[in-house]
């Protein structure tokens, strides 16, 4: 069994790291990514999932529940997925397909509608023309998901340059730069989580489905980001204008699929045929006496960047001055796309090139991160069998299925010091030195990070054999002490001896010419000797009518009661 986490990044929420924070739960039990299931964390799913866990580390039935339960890697790993959409809008669907769409009303970014056994998914836009007036731009995002009643609207509002937060019940939950910013913990409505990492941004994130939604506010508009794990959940992906539900293009409303190469003039098409109907309802919020008729224009034409490839300065409409400072940001920046100069030209704002050029390296920079896998712990053994307070070695390998280099590191050691040692081609030695007489608890992590930033922990489950040179340990016993990290094996105490680890002696002699079981102590040459017997004087006691013999052979010490008669 594992845990993800999905954490905090002003472009959303990638699984990374496994510590507890923002982000939903999500349990594997299997050998694929497809048999799985996910909650809330904190949820009563959750406290469920992990009480069987708790009660069996408690009755030290760990080795067979994770004969049940086998802790899994990361090796199946499968992306999530990731839509974009920035500017007046651009927009880059889950299948990292790019294209330009300005339509003016409220439209579908994601939605589930064709798959009903699917969980509930409903992303919303609304567009609204900026200055330049050929253009429109993402002033509005609404998402309802999972099993909750409500939606969360989040709305640009361009006389305070803030971004309100209401729920689809009517409720004002506040403002970005506002109330929201001035919580220290995040806001919680239904499953959802929503925080504010900076002043311009707010995550929304479904506990209940790991759906995760960025609104970023910038120039006179809106930048979202939706990530997502589409496995099992949509059989042919998702629909809408951020959808991939066709491999080879485009696919409208009414079925037909456009090309990938179509000219935006056609995507316009496209993007139309995902506009809210009146019989489907709006999640987006509408201030006191409008409705969705006030912010739709259906008769609204665009400018199309295509139409001015050829000529930068006709699109700028002649400002000479705004072209080049625009150009040399978008070029500065690592992009010259022309949407990048489209969005400065019908904002008529340097600033919104920069705006796009900044989004254009954040969604690059975010697919490298959501599509690198993480690196593999090979040959590393499930757990290591340490004898008393002798050191136990192990040899093992990190790959990356990208063909980086990840670096290991220890993450936590109890107990015991690690030492780690690079080989060659990839190659590791561990080196686990035990406390002495240690007996507290016990837990040993090594985490691999590749350039990106993936992680992999590995967590070998220490055997501990600490029953000394008067006794052995008794696998088949039973645990003395066990948890999800370690567990002691229960010792057999030689003959003379008791306690946890076998260092209490026991008087058994009956006589006075009886000698107790000694500790035979080191050898000469340092090394512990683990041959422990009692010597014995050969004699007898008179108890009446019964003598006992008490003699020792070896490392054997017979007891024999005779039962005779004396003369």
């Amino acid at each position: 069994m594992r845990r993800i986490l999905f954490s905090m990044s002003t472009t959303g929420h990638f699984i990374s790291r496994s510590s507890d924070g923002a982000g939903h739960v999500r349990y594997f039990y299997r050998n694929s990514t497809d048999d799985s299931i996910q909650f809330g964390f904190g949820s009563p799913q959750y406290q469920n999932e992990l009480y069987g866990l708790k009660v069996c580390s408690a009755a030290g039935m760990m080795a067979a529940y994770s004969t049940v339960r086998p802790v899994c890697t990361s090796e199946n790993y499968l992306p999530p997925a990731g839509g974009f959409n920035r500017g007046d809008p651009h927009l880059s669907t889950l299948s990292n397909r790019s294209y330009t769409f300005n339509g003016h009303c409220e439209y579908h970014l994601l939605t589930s509608e064709r798959w009903p056994n699917s969980p509930t998914l409903r992303l919303q836009a609304r567009t609204a023309p900026v200055s330049g007036g050929a253009a429109t731009a993402f002033v509005g995002v609404a998402l309802k998901s999972g099993l909750n009643e409500l939606a969360v609207s989040v709305i640009r509002n361009e006389s305070s340059d803030d971004l309100d937060v209401f729920s689809s019940d009517g409720r004002r939950i506040g403002s970005v730069r506002g109330e929201l910013a001035a919580l220290s913990n995040a806001t919680r409505l239904d499953s959802y989580r929503l925080e504010v990492p900076d002043n311009s941004t707010i995550d929304i994130v479904d506990e209940s489905t790991g759906v995760s939604v960025t609104v970023t506010m910038e120039t006179s508009s809106l930048r979202v980001g939706v990530q997502l794990d589409l496995a099992g959940k949509y059989p042919s992906g998702l629909d809408g204008l951020l959808g991939d539900s066709d491999a080879s293009g485009f696919r409208l409303r009414n079925g037909s699929v456009l090309p990938a190469g179509s000219s935006e003039r056609q995507l316009f098409e496209f993007g139309n045929s995902w506009r809210l109907n009146s019989s489907e309802p709006s999640y987006l919020h509408y201030p006191a006496g409008k409705g969705r008729a006030d912010f739709c224009d259906l008769s609204f034409v665009p400018a199309f960047a295509e139409d001015f490839n050829d000529n930068l300065l006709e699109l700028f409409g002649g400002n000479t001055e705004l072209k080049n400072a625009s150009e040399e940001v978008c070029r500065s920046s690592g992009s010259s796309d022309l949407t990048c100069m489209f969005d400065a030209a019908q904002l008529r704002s340097v600033a919104a090139a920069q705006d796009a050029a900044v989004a254009i390296r954040d969604e690059t920079r975010t697919r490298v991160v959501l599509a690198n896998r993480p690196p593999q712990f090979v040959s590393a053994p499930s757990q290591l069998r340490v004898n008393g307070s002798n050191s136990v070695g192990v040899t093992f390998s990190v790959t990356d299925p990208d063909g980086a280099s990840p670096n290991v590191t220890v993450l936590e050691a109890v107990g015991g010091t690690a030492k780690l040692e690079a080989g060659a081609s990839g190659s590791w030695q561990l080196v686990w030195q035990p406390v002495d007489n240690w007996r507290g608890d016990i837990k040993l992590q090594l985490v691999a990070v590749d350039e990106v930033g993936a992680v992999t922990v590995w967590t070998p489950r220490i055997v501990v054999c600490d029953c000394g040179s008067r006794g052995r340990c008794c696998p088949d016993c039973g645990m003395a002490d066990d948890t999800a990290y370690y567990h002691r094996e229960e010792c057999k105490c030689d003959l003379g001896f008791t306690g946890p680890q076998c260092e209490q002696a026991v008087k058994i002699c009956l006589t006075s010419d009886c000698q107790e079981p000694q500790d035979k102590g080191d050898e000469e040459d340092g090394r512990v000797d683990d041959r422990w017997s009692g010597v014995f004087k050969v004699g007898r006691s008179v108890h009446g009518e019964h003598s006992i013999i008490i003699a020792s052979v070896g490392a054997v010490t017979s007891l024999v009661l005779l039962s005779v008669r004396l003369n």
